[in-house]
């Protein structure tokens, strides 16, 4: 009860508990405890924590009358956030953080809680995070965030809202989906490393591979956060919902199923803001949607530059995310000009045909996001730095295993 009632000790305390037990956890990255790079965990969220708090009192606590000192305030929390994309930087220059602790712990967490900053000062961030101190507290430190629900159900127009409570067995059940991860990860890392993550001769079978991948990787990430907010009481909302298996279009992908911690920060952040409430055209729409993509594929860039420094290529994210964009807004454009019987006909094709349909529209563009087989990419060169993988070692008449560490 003292977490879940302290605003921001509580978070963090829990934020940095259960990442100093997943480094303690890998054996693959424990040599990076003994130099002075653990202190990227407590900084990271001390920045993330301090941003967070200048961005909501500069935008809810100090309401001035003065045109200058709102715009004023509006600069103060444009400068936190620019501050905190800058803090894996500073890092990289006075401490010697090794790559997979600064794509881990900085890249990733350091844009969505950017994001979510933004939202605030643009007014943009959902009510419920901003409702109290509390909410917009536990809103900005999770990846993930939590579901709220409004505190007085009967009122007419809720002003103040609550996070809702996690069920019984959240936890068990949340636990449970990261074992599975990490052990197919570990097992599909391991075969990824002696073959250079092109296990098979064909384009394609290896394309769905490494898509299995980082799959794997981002769906981990993400739930990491959620261990946190359901230790702290909270719900945390859907991150994944079955892509590999279940997407039936690549509108359903990207928009239902992939990534969707991410998805809604795109959706308030950009394209609700360049579609418009009013009246919506099809311009209006196919720009907000090309847009989304694009902010997308410049956070990747970003956390690319973190993690990877100048030895990833620049512009591949950015020309992948494009592209998918650019499928989104055709299979649009296609479902309003085409004959409504047929696209109800494809519609009605068994799952599976649509699953495959849509995987062999965007497995061709997946190796510009991977890169995998490309001696400039370090996305799966470097895969070992982060995760236990096993190498089968012959040793006269018997096979050992051994943990590969960096």
């Amino acid at each position: 009860s003292f977490f879940r009632g302290t605003p921001i000790i509580g978070p963090c305390f829990l934020t940095l508990a259960a990442k100093t037990m997943w480094v303690l956890l890998l054996p693959s990255i424990q040599e990076a405890l003994v130099v002075p790079s653990w202190i990227i965990m407590p900084v990271c969220f001390l920045f993330i924590g301090t941003a967070g708090i200048c961005v909501y009192t500069s935008q809810f606590y100090f309401r001035p009358s003065e045109p200058f000192s709102r715009i004023l305030l509006k600069v103060v929390s444009v400068a936190a956030v620019c501050a905190l994309l800058a803090m894996p930087f500073v890092l990289r220059a006075f401490f010697a953080v090794p790559r997979h602790l600064l794509l881990l712990w900085s890249g990733l967490y350091v844009v969505i809680s950017s994001m979510k900053c933004l939202e605030c000062t643009l007014n943009l961030a959902p009510q419920a995070a901003t409702s109290s101190f509390r909410n917009w507290m536990i809103f900005v430190q999770l990846a993930n965030e939590p579901e709220f629900a409004p505190a007085d159900p009967g009122s007419p127009k809720a002003t103040y809202y609550k996070p809702l409570r996690a069920p019984p067995g959240t936890l068990r059940s949340l636990l449970k989906v990261l074992t599975v991860d990490l052990v197919g990860l570990i097992i599909a890392a391991s075969i990824g490393e002696a073959y250079s993550f092109s296990p098979t001769p064909f384009h394609a079978l290896n394309g769905i591979f490494q898509l299995v991948v980082l799959f794997l990787s981002v769906e981990i990430m993400l739930h990491e956060g959620d261990v946190i907010a359901v230790l702290l009481g909270l719900q945390p909302q859907p991150v994944m919902r079955n892509p590999l298996l279940r997407a039936t279009s690549p509108r359903d992908l990207w928009g239902r199923r992939w990534n969707l911690a991410i998805h809604r920060l795109l959706h308030r952040l950009v394209f609700l803001p360049i579609r418009g409430t009013g009246h919506r055209t099809v311009v209006r729409d196919l720009l907000a949607a090309v847009a989304s993509f694009g902010a997308s594929g410049l956070l990747h860039e970003y956390i690319f530059l973190v993690a990877y420094g100048w030895d990833t290529p620049f512009g591949r994210s950015m020309t992948f995310f494009l592209l998918h964009g650019i499928v989104c807004v055709g299979q649009g454009l296609l479902e309003k000009t085409l004959p409504k019987g047929f696209v109800s006909a494809v519609h009605s094709l068994p799952q599976p045909v649509l699953t495959a349909i849509t995987y062999a529209v965007l497995l061709p563009y997946v190796s510009l996001y991977t890169g995998a087989g490309s001696p400039s990419e370090p996305m799966f060169k470097e895969m070992h730095l982060w995760i236990p993988t096993v190498r089968w070692v012959s040793g006269g008449s018997w096979i050992s295993f051994q943990v590969m560490q960096p």
